[in-house]
Protein backbone atom coordinates (compact mmCIF):
# COMPACT_ATOMS: atom_id res chain seq x y z
CA UNK A 1 0.00 0.00 0.00
CA UNK A 2 1.35 3.55 -1.15
CA UNK A 3 1.41 6.44 1.34
CA UNK A 4 0.08 9.26 0.12
CA UNK A 5 3.29 11.82 1.02
CA UNK A 6 1.77 14.90 -0.41
CA UNK A 7 -1.43 14.59 2.32
CA UNK A 8 1.07 13.83 4.93
CA UNK A 9 2.87 17.06 4.25
CA UNK A 10 -0.12 19.41 3.86
CA UNK A 11 -1.64 17.94 7.03
CA UNK A 12 1.42 18.75 8.83
CA UNK A 13 1.73 22.11 7.55
CA UNK A 14 -1.73 22.50 8.60
CA UNK A 15 -0.63 21.12 12.34
CA UNK A 16 1.97 23.43 12.23
CA UNK A 17 0.10 26.49 11.00
CA UNK A 18 -2.59 25.84 14.32
CA UNK A 19 0.13 25.11 16.51
CA UNK A 20 1.70 28.07 15.69
CA UNK A 21 -1.65 30.42 16.19
CA UNK A 22 -2.10 29.12 19.92
CA UNK A 23 1.24 29.91 20.47
CA UNK A 24 0.68 33.93 19.31
CA UNK A 25 -2.63 33.64 20.84
CA UNK A 26 -1.11 32.70 24.30
CA UNK A 27 1.63 35.40 24.09
CA UNK A 28 -1.00 38.61 22.75
CA UNK A 29 -3.24 36.66 25.81
CA UNK A 30 -0.44 37.45 28.32
CA UNK A 31 1.06 40.98 26.93
CA UNK A 32 -2.49 42.39 25.24
CA UNK A 33 -5.73 40.76 27.18
CA UNK A 34 -4.64 40.56 30.52
CA UNK A 35 -2.82 43.84 31.68
CA UNK A 36 -6.44 45.51 29.59
CA UNK A 37 -8.81 43.39 31.27
CA UNK A 38 -7.55 41.99 34.60
CA UNK A 39 -10.34 43.93 35.72
CA UNK A 40 -12.82 41.48 33.97
CA UNK A 41 -10.69 38.70 35.93
CA UNK A 42 -8.73 37.97 33.26
CA UNK A 43 -5.05 36.36 34.86
CA UNK A 44 -2.10 34.99 33.85
CA UNK A 45 -0.90 32.26 36.53
CA UNK A 46 0.56 29.99 34.84
CA UNK A 47 0.50 26.06 36.01
CA UNK A 48 3.16 24.37 33.83
CA UNK A 49 1.23 20.49 34.08
CA UNK A 50 -2.48 22.23 33.11
CA UNK A 51 -0.67 23.89 29.97
CA UNK A 52 0.91 20.78 29.11
CA UNK A 53 -2.53 18.62 29.28
CA UNK A 54 -4.21 21.70 27.28
CA UNK A 55 -1.44 21.24 24.81
CA UNK A 56 -2.07 17.91 24.45
CA UNK A 57 -5.70 18.05 24.24
CA UNK A 58 -5.26 21.27 21.62
CA UNK A 59 -3.00 18.84 19.08
CA UNK A 60 -5.48 15.41 19.54
CA UNK A 61 -8.35 17.55 18.32
CA UNK A 62 -6.03 19.75 15.79
CA UNK A 63 -5.37 16.39 14.06
CA UNK A 64 -8.31 14.87 14.14
CA UNK A 65 -10.08 18.13 12.44
CA UNK A 66 -6.92 17.91 10.14
CA UNK A 67 -8.08 14.31 9.35
CA UNK A 68 -11.87 14.92 8.81
CA UNK A 69 -11.19 18.21 6.29
CA UNK A 70 -8.73 15.79 4.29
CA UNK A 71 -11.07 12.99 3.89
CA UNK A 72 -13.43 14.21 0.92
CA UNK A 73 -13.91 17.47 -0.53
CA UNK A 74 -14.74 21.10 1.28
CA UNK A 75 -18.31 21.54 2.71
CA UNK A 76 -19.65 23.91 5.06
CA UNK A 77 -20.06 21.97 8.05
CA UNK A 78 -16.37 21.11 8.19
CA UNK A 79 -14.85 24.68 7.49
CA UNK A 80 -17.53 25.72 10.09
CA UNK A 81 -16.46 23.94 13.13
CA UNK A 82 -12.75 24.69 12.29
CA UNK A 83 -13.54 28.11 12.67
CA UNK A 84 -15.31 27.62 15.72
CA UNK A 85 -12.19 25.43 16.52
CA UNK A 86 -9.84 28.43 15.99
CA UNK A 87 -12.36 30.91 17.74
CA UNK A 88 -13.47 29.76 20.65
CA UNK A 89 -12.24 26.79 21.17
CA UNK A 90 -8.18 27.98 20.89
CA UNK A 91 -8.62 30.40 22.77
CA UNK A 92 -10.14 28.93 25.41
CA UNK A 93 -7.20 26.52 25.74
CA UNK A 94 -4.97 29.35 26.46
CA UNK A 95 -7.05 31.01 28.75
CA UNK A 96 -7.37 27.91 31.16
CA UNK A 97 -3.85 27.30 30.87
CA UNK A 98 -3.43 30.32 32.87
CA UNK A 99 -5.32 29.44 35.49
CA UNK A 100 -8.49 30.91 34.27
CA UNK A 101 -11.88 28.91 34.96
CA UNK A 102 -12.27 25.78 37.24
CA UNK A 103 -12.01 22.21 36.61
CA UNK A 104 -15.44 21.28 35.71
CA UNK A 105 -15.39 23.78 32.81
CA UNK A 106 -12.36 22.58 31.70
CA UNK A 107 -13.68 19.02 31.64
CA UNK A 108 -17.20 20.12 30.29
CA UNK A 109 -16.16 21.87 27.44
CA UNK A 110 -13.45 19.57 26.48
CA UNK A 111 -15.90 16.71 26.49
CA UNK A 112 -18.60 19.27 24.62
CA UNK A 113 -15.60 19.77 21.76
CA UNK A 114 -14.45 16.18 21.72
CA UNK A 115 -18.01 14.95 21.03
CA UNK A 116 -18.53 17.79 18.03
CA UNK A 117 -15.52 17.09 16.46
CA UNK A 118 -15.25 12.85 16.08
CA UNK A 119 -19.79 13.22 15.53
CA UNK A 120 -18.64 15.14 12.55
CA UNK A 121 -16.14 13.17 11.70
CA UNK A 122 -18.60 9.84 11.70
CA UNK A 123 -21.18 12.08 9.80
CA UNK A 124 -18.56 13.32 7.33
CA UNK A 125 -17.93 9.42 6.28
CA UNK A 126 -21.76 9.26 4.78
CA UNK A 127 -22.46 10.29 1.38
CA UNK A 128 -25.11 13.46 0.83
CA UNK A 129 -28.39 12.48 -0.86
CA UNK A 130 -29.19 14.45 -4.05
CA UNK A 131 -30.58 18.04 -3.89
CA UNK A 132 -33.71 18.86 -5.14
CA UNK A 133 -33.81 21.36 -8.03
CA UNK A 134 -37.42 23.13 -9.42
CA UNK A 135 -37.70 23.65 -12.79
CA UNK A 136 -40.42 24.85 -15.51
CA UNK A 137 -39.57 23.36 -18.43
CA UNK A 138 -36.55 24.07 -18.68
CA UNK A 139 -35.93 27.37 -16.33
CA UNK A 140 -34.51 27.44 -12.97
CA UNK A 141 -37.39 29.10 -11.04
CA UNK A 142 -36.18 29.47 -8.26
CA UNK A 143 -33.03 31.24 -8.99
CA UNK A 144 -35.49 34.12 -10.44
CA UNK A 145 -36.22 34.27 -6.35
CA UNK A 146 -33.09 35.32 -5.22
CA UNK A 147 -33.62 38.62 -6.68
CA UNK A 148 -36.91 38.96 -4.68
CA UNK A 149 -35.26 38.16 -1.69
CA UNK A 150 -32.60 40.60 -2.24
CA UNK A 151 -34.98 43.50 -2.99
CA UNK A 152 -37.08 42.57 0.08
CA UNK A 153 -34.06 42.77 2.10
CA UNK A 154 -33.25 46.10 0.73
CA UNK A 155 -36.68 47.68 1.24
CA UNK A 156 -37.30 46.06 4.64
CA UNK A 157 -34.06 47.72 5.85
CA UNK A 158 -34.35 50.91 3.61
CA UNK A 159 -37.90 51.65 5.70
CA UNK A 160 -36.62 50.81 9.09
CA UNK A 161 -33.40 53.21 8.78
CA UNK A 162 -36.09 55.68 7.44
CA UNK A 163 -38.59 55.07 10.04
CA UNK A 164 -36.14 54.74 13.19
CA UNK A 165 -32.79 56.26 12.45
CA UNK A 166 -32.78 58.89 9.73
CA UNK A 167 -30.82 56.83 7.33
CA UNK A 168 -27.87 56.90 9.53
CA UNK A 169 -24.83 55.65 8.60
CA UNK A 170 -22.38 54.84 11.49
CA UNK A 171 -18.46 54.16 10.86
CA UNK A 172 -17.57 53.86 14.56
CA UNK A 173 -16.82 50.64 16.34
CA UNK A 174 -16.76 52.36 19.66
CA UNK A 175 -20.48 53.51 20.14
CA UNK A 176 -22.00 50.38 19.28
CA UNK A 177 -23.40 49.77 22.56
CA UNK A 178 -24.90 52.83 22.69
CA UNK A 179 -27.00 51.90 19.03
CA UNK A 180 -28.09 48.75 21.10
CA UNK A 181 -29.30 50.30 23.73
CA UNK A 182 -31.32 52.10 21.49
CA UNK A 183 -32.09 49.91 19.18
CA UNK A 184 -33.88 47.98 22.07
CA UNK A 185 -36.21 50.68 23.02
CA UNK A 186 -37.17 51.01 19.15
CA UNK A 187 -41.17 50.53 19.16
CA UNK A 188 -41.07 47.69 16.54
CA UNK A 189 -43.74 45.25 15.74
CA UNK A 190 -42.14 41.84 16.66
CA UNK A 191 -42.57 40.37 12.95
CA UNK A 192 -40.62 43.35 12.08
CA UNK A 193 -38.02 42.55 14.19
CA UNK A 194 -37.69 39.12 13.18
CA UNK A 195 -37.79 40.23 9.64
CA UNK A 196 -34.67 42.74 10.72
CA UNK A 197 -32.56 40.02 12.01
CA UNK A 198 -33.25 37.65 8.53
CA UNK A 199 -32.07 40.81 6.87
CA UNK A 200 -28.31 40.48 7.58
CA UNK A 201 -27.96 37.06 6.35
CA UNK A 202 -29.63 37.51 2.89
CA UNK A 203 -28.05 40.81 2.54
CA UNK A 204 -24.47 38.96 2.81
CA UNK A 205 -25.65 36.02 0.74
CA UNK A 206 -26.90 38.77 -2.04
CA UNK A 207 -23.56 40.37 -2.35
CA UNK A 208 -21.57 37.37 -2.49
CA UNK A 209 -23.96 36.56 -5.23
CA UNK A 210 -23.27 40.02 -6.55
CA UNK A 211 -19.57 39.95 -6.16
CA UNK A 212 -19.22 36.56 -8.04
CA UNK A 213 -21.14 37.72 -10.79
CA UNK A 214 -19.27 40.62 -11.14
CA UNK A 215 -22.15 42.75 -10.37
CA UNK A 216 -20.69 46.24 -9.19
CA UNK A 217 -23.77 48.21 -9.09
CA UNK A 218 -25.42 45.67 -7.05
CA UNK A 219 -22.34 44.76 -4.77
CA UNK A 220 -22.05 48.40 -4.31
CA UNK A 221 -26.20 48.59 -3.06
CA UNK A 222 -26.10 45.37 -0.75
CA UNK A 223 -22.51 47.34 0.50
CA UNK A 224 -24.54 50.42 1.52
CA UNK A 225 -27.65 48.75 2.99
CA UNK A 226 -25.39 46.63 4.83
CA UNK A 227 -23.91 49.97 6.29
CA UNK A 228 -27.55 51.06 6.89
CA UNK A 229 -28.30 47.75 8.63
CA UNK A 230 -25.30 48.51 11.20
CA UNK A 231 -26.07 52.18 11.83
CA UNK A 232 -29.67 50.70 12.93
CA UNK A 233 -28.68 48.30 16.10
CA UNK A 234 -24.54 48.46 15.83
CA UNK A 235 -24.43 44.84 15.50
CA UNK A 236 -20.59 44.64 14.27
CA UNK A 237 -21.12 40.88 13.02
CA UNK A 238 -23.08 43.31 10.14
CA UNK A 239 -19.67 45.01 9.87
CA UNK A 240 -17.54 42.06 10.02
CA UNK A 241 -19.37 39.61 7.93
CA UNK A 242 -19.08 42.65 4.78
CA UNK A 243 -15.33 42.47 5.33
CA UNK A 244 -14.87 39.61 5.30
CA UNK A 245 -17.11 38.79 2.19
CA UNK A 246 -14.66 41.47 0.34
CA UNK A 247 -10.92 40.54 1.37
CA UNK A 248 -11.72 36.99 1.16
CA UNK A 249 -13.31 37.73 -2.88
CA UNK A 250 -10.72 39.48 -3.93
CA UNK A 251 -8.44 36.33 -2.61
CA UNK A 252 -10.85 34.39 -4.35
CA UNK A 253 -11.20 36.50 -7.88
CA UNK A 254 -6.88 36.31 -7.85
CA UNK A 255 -6.69 32.82 -6.82
CA UNK A 256 -4.53 33.97 -3.90
CA UNK A 257 -5.38 30.70 -2.03
CA UNK A 258 -6.16 26.97 -2.63
CA UNK A 259 -7.03 25.84 0.11
CA UNK A 260 -10.16 27.08 2.14
CA UNK A 261 -8.66 25.73 5.60
CA UNK A 262 -5.14 26.99 5.51
CA UNK A 263 -7.06 30.43 4.06
CA UNK A 264 -8.33 30.36 7.86
CA UNK A 265 -5.40 29.19 9.63
CA UNK A 266 -3.17 31.83 8.16
CA UNK A 267 -6.39 34.80 8.80
CA UNK A 268 -5.96 33.67 12.32
CA UNK A 269 -2.46 33.75 12.58
CA UNK A 270 -2.11 37.01 10.91
CA UNK A 271 -4.38 38.87 13.58
CA UNK A 272 -2.61 37.17 16.38
CA UNK A 273 0.79 38.07 15.37
CA UNK A 274 -0.16 41.17 14.38
CA UNK A 275 -1.90 42.09 17.55
CA UNK A 276 1.44 41.38 18.99
CA UNK A 277 3.38 43.46 16.79
CA UNK A 278 0.61 46.60 17.63
CA UNK A 279 1.43 45.90 21.13
CA UNK A 280 5.07 45.88 20.94
CA UNK A 281 5.98 48.55 18.22
CA UNK A 282 2.85 50.85 18.16
CA UNK A 283 1.82 50.87 21.33
CA UNK A 284 -2.15 50.06 20.72
CA UNK A 285 -4.42 47.51 21.15
CA UNK A 286 -6.68 47.92 18.78
CA UNK A 287 -6.86 44.11 17.05
CA UNK A 288 -6.80 43.02 20.93
CA UNK A 289 -9.99 45.31 21.79
CA UNK A 290 -11.63 44.21 18.30
CA UNK A 291 -11.05 41.39 17.65
CA UNK A 292 -8.82 39.09 20.37
CA UNK A 293 -10.97 40.27 23.45
CA UNK A 294 -14.42 41.10 21.55
CA UNK A 295 -14.91 38.12 19.40
CA UNK A 296 -12.92 35.50 21.54
CA UNK A 297 -11.53 35.55 25.04
CA UNK A 298 -14.60 37.16 26.13
CA UNK A 299 -17.36 35.29 24.51
CA UNK A 300 -15.15 31.86 26.58
CA UNK A 301 -15.84 33.92 29.79
CA UNK A 302 -19.18 34.46 29.09
CA UNK A 303 -19.51 30.57 28.50
CA UNK A 304 -17.95 29.80 31.72
CA UNK A 305 -20.30 32.46 33.81
CA UNK A 306 -23.46 30.99 32.08
CA UNK A 307 -21.93 27.43 32.88
CA UNK A 308 -21.07 28.29 36.52
CA UNK A 309 -24.70 29.65 36.92
CA UNK A 310 -26.46 26.80 35.53
CA UNK A 311 -24.55 24.45 37.08
CA UNK A 312 -25.30 25.90 40.78
CA UNK A 313 -29.32 26.43 39.53
CA UNK A 314 -32.12 24.89 37.58
CA UNK A 315 -31.56 24.91 34.20
CA UNK A 316 -34.17 26.80 32.02
CA UNK A 317 -35.11 23.49 29.94
CA UNK A 318 -36.68 25.56 27.45
CA UNK A 319 -38.57 27.41 28.98
CA UNK A 320 -37.46 30.60 27.73
CA UNK A 321 -37.41 29.86 24.21
CA UNK A 322 -40.58 27.72 22.64
CA UNK A 323 -41.63 25.92 25.19
CA UNK A 324 -43.35 29.52 26.40
CA UNK A 325 -45.83 29.30 23.78
CA UNK A 326 -47.28 25.55 25.01
CA UNK A 327 -47.75 27.71 28.84
CA UNK A 328 -44.49 26.60 30.54
CA UNK A 329 -43.02 29.63 32.79
CA UNK A 330 -39.35 30.18 32.66
CA UNK A 331 -37.64 30.84 36.43
CA UNK A 332 -35.45 33.65 34.93
CA UNK A 333 -36.12 36.82 33.23
CA UNK A 334 -34.27 37.57 30.52
CA UNK A 335 -31.36 35.23 30.63
CA UNK A 336 -28.50 36.98 28.86
CA UNK A 337 -29.38 40.25 30.69
CA UNK A 338 -29.30 38.01 34.47
CA UNK A 339 -25.97 36.37 33.24
CA UNK A 340 -24.12 39.97 32.64
CA UNK A 341 -26.08 41.60 35.90
CA UNK A 342 -24.76 38.77 38.65
CA UNK A 343 -21.41 38.39 37.19
CA UNK A 344 -20.39 41.67 35.79
CA UNK A 345 -23.02 43.91 37.14
CA UNK A 346 -23.80 45.64 34.13
CA UNK A 347 -27.42 45.76 32.47
CA UNK A 348 -25.83 44.38 29.38
CA UNK A 349 -26.56 41.41 26.67
CA UNK A 350 -24.24 38.57 27.00
CA UNK A 351 -25.16 37.02 24.57
CA UNK A 352 -23.55 33.65 23.85
CA UNK A 353 -23.77 30.00 22.25
CA UNK A 354 -22.55 26.73 22.41
CA UNK A 355 -21.82 25.33 25.97
CA UNK A 356 -23.91 27.51 27.42
CA UNK A 357 -26.96 26.62 25.41
CA UNK A 358 -25.82 23.06 26.15
CA UNK A 359 -25.87 23.93 29.95
CA UNK A 360 -28.98 26.58 30.05
CA UNK A 361 -31.30 24.40 27.97
CA UNK A 362 -30.37 21.04 29.30
CA UNK A 363 -27.80 20.96 32.27
CA UNK A 364 -25.01 18.08 32.02
CA UNK A 365 -27.07 16.15 29.63
CA UNK A 366 -26.66 18.65 26.88
CA UNK A 367 -22.93 18.92 26.75
CA UNK A 368 -22.99 16.18 24.73
CA UNK A 369 -26.56 16.07 22.96
CA UNK A 370 -26.46 19.70 21.71
CA UNK A 371 -23.10 19.57 19.70
CA UNK A 372 -24.38 16.51 18.26
CA UNK A 373 -27.31 18.62 17.19
CA UNK A 374 -25.36 21.23 15.92
CA UNK A 375 -23.02 18.76 13.54
CA UNK A 376 -26.70 17.44 12.14
CA UNK A 377 -28.02 21.22 11.11
CA UNK A 378 -24.70 21.99 9.71
CA UNK A 379 -24.87 18.41 8.16
CA UNK A 380 -28.28 19.22 6.45
CA UNK A 381 -26.78 22.62 5.42
CA UNK A 382 -24.01 20.84 3.50
CA UNK A 383 -26.65 18.92 1.49
CA UNK A 384 -28.32 22.39 1.04
CA UNK A 385 -25.07 23.95 -0.25
CA UNK A 386 -23.83 21.47 -2.23
CA UNK A 387 -22.24 22.44 -5.45
CA UNK A 388 -22.33 26.08 -5.14
CA UNK A 389 -19.76 28.48 -5.36
CA UNK A 390 -16.89 27.46 -2.75
CA UNK A 391 -16.21 31.13 -1.81
CA UNK A 392 -19.74 31.46 -0.92
CA UNK A 393 -19.53 28.46 1.26
CA UNK A 394 -16.51 30.25 2.92
CA UNK A 395 -17.95 33.01 4.16
CA UNK A 396 -21.31 31.46 4.98
CA UNK A 397 -19.79 29.08 7.55
CA UNK A 398 -17.78 32.09 8.91
CA UNK A 399 -21.01 34.03 9.15
CA UNK A 400 -22.37 30.71 10.82
CA UNK A 401 -19.61 30.25 13.21
CA UNK A 402 -20.03 34.23 14.40
CA UNK A 403 -23.75 33.86 15.48
CA UNK A 404 -23.30 30.18 16.60
CA UNK A 405 -20.98 31.81 18.72
CA UNK A 406 -23.01 34.19 20.33
CA UNK A 407 -26.55 32.85 20.27
CA UNK A 408 -27.99 30.29 21.29
CA UNK A 409 -29.33 27.38 18.49
CA UNK A 410 -33.35 27.87 18.10
CA UNK A 411 -33.07 31.82 18.39
CA UNK A 412 -30.54 31.56 15.66
CA UNK A 413 -32.40 29.73 13.16
CA UNK A 414 -35.15 31.77 13.48
CA UNK A 415 -33.85 35.28 14.65
CA UNK A 416 -30.75 34.54 13.38
CA UNK A 417 -31.97 33.44 10.09
CA UNK A 418 -30.64 30.32 9.38
CA UNK A 419 -34.06 28.40 8.40
CA UNK A 420 -34.40 31.48 5.62
CA UNK A 421 -30.20 31.09 4.93
CA UNK A 422 -31.77 27.52 3.39
CA UNK A 423 -34.40 28.50 1.38
CA UNK A 424 -32.45 31.01 -0.26
CA UNK A 425 -29.11 28.84 -0.70
CA UNK A 426 -31.60 25.57 -2.17
CA UNK A 427 -32.35 28.16 -4.54
CA UNK A 428 -29.13 29.41 -5.90
CA UNK A 429 -27.59 27.93 -9.36
CA UNK A 430 -24.99 24.76 -8.89
CA UNK A 431 -21.79 25.79 -10.20
CA UNK A 432 -20.44 22.57 -9.38
CA UNK A 433 -21.44 19.93 -12.10
CA UNK A 434 -20.64 16.64 -10.43
CA UNK A 435 -23.23 16.75 -7.87
CA UNK A 436 -25.97 14.81 -8.45
CA UNK A 437 -29.22 17.10 -8.83
CA UNK A 438 -32.40 15.64 -8.74
CA UNK A 439 -34.91 17.71 -11.14
CA UNK A 440 -38.50 18.34 -10.02
CA UNK A 441 -40.49 19.52 -13.62
CA UNK A 442 -43.33 21.27 -13.81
Amino acid sequence: MGINISKHSTGLKQLLLLCLYRATLSFAYVKGVVPTYSYMGFSANKDTIIGIVCWFLFVILAIRLITIKQEGEFTFSKSVVYTLFLMIYTPFSVAISYGMYNIQFFIANNIYWFVMIFFLAIKSRRRLKPIPRFLLGRVKIGEKFITVFGIASLILILFISWRYTGFRINLSILNVYDLRSEARNFNMPVLLRYMFGWTRIVNSICLCISLIRGKKIMSCIYFLNQLLSFGIDGMKSSLFIMIVEIVIYILYRNKAYKNEYNLLSIGFNIISIGSLVELLFFKTKWLVYLVLYRMEFLPVNISSNFFDFFTHNVPDYFRSSFLRYFGFNSPYDNINYMISSVYSGHNTNANNGLISDAITNMGYPGIVIMPIVLVLFFRYFDRCSQGINKYLVLTLSIYCAMTFSNMFFLPNLLTGGWLIAIVVVLIIDREQTQHKIQEIRG
